[in-house]
């Protein structure tokens, strides 16, 4: 077989609308960042890349991004399977001038993170459009579920700071 095991419909960005459904919760905008000199609305929550420097923050961000296919799409209809990533970064509890108060990253990332799986691990059997924004016709999810438990690491040139990844499957169609 050549070619791509996940086509996106060319108008949809499956992260961008991932991000767009996430930033509309409550409980994910109340454990990330906001970006310096964005309105409160705007949170640390990214596609594809980290746009924020978490480090010295005491903050947490998260970066959403598709990194393939859990499944080979369907040949009898328009679904389509891809395999969200999820990324959270997290800071330590530091004080005025920057130094470690509490080495509690990993619990932070812990924190932001069932935010999220509350979300995104979904046992419902829910149809939904994510993302649509009055231009963007949105991404249409049967489903989504959490593929393996999180594996936490410490971010190599980061003073305390830990990056907790997961995926998600979705079907889209």
């Amino acid at each position: 077989m050549s070619g791509p095991l996940f086509v996106a419909p060319a108008a949809v960005d499956v992260a961008l609308a991932v991000r767009r459904r996430l930033a509309a919760v409550p409980g994910i905008l109340g454990v990330l960042g906001p970006r310096i000199g964005a309105g409160p609305a705007e949170v640390w929550l990214f596609v594809r890349e980290l746009q924020a420097l978490v480090e010295g923050s005491s903050l947490s961000a998260a970066v959403v991004s598709v990194e393939g296919a859990w499944a080979r799409p369907n040949a009898h209809n328009t679904a389509r399977f891809p395999r969200i990533a999820l990324h959270i970064y997290s800071d330590c509890t530091r004080d005025h001038s920057g130094s470690i108060i509490r080495k509690d990253a990993e619990p932070r990332a812990w924190a932001a993170w069932e935010a999220f799986n509350q979300e995104l691990d979904r046992k419902d059997g829910f149809s939904e459009i994510w993302g649509a924004d009055g231009v963007d016709p949105g991404l249409r999810v049967n489903g989504s579920q959490l593929m393996s438990l999180p594996d936490v690491y410490d971010v190599s040139d980061w003073d305390g700071g830990k990056r907790l990844q997961c995926h998600y499957g979705l079907n889209v169609g």
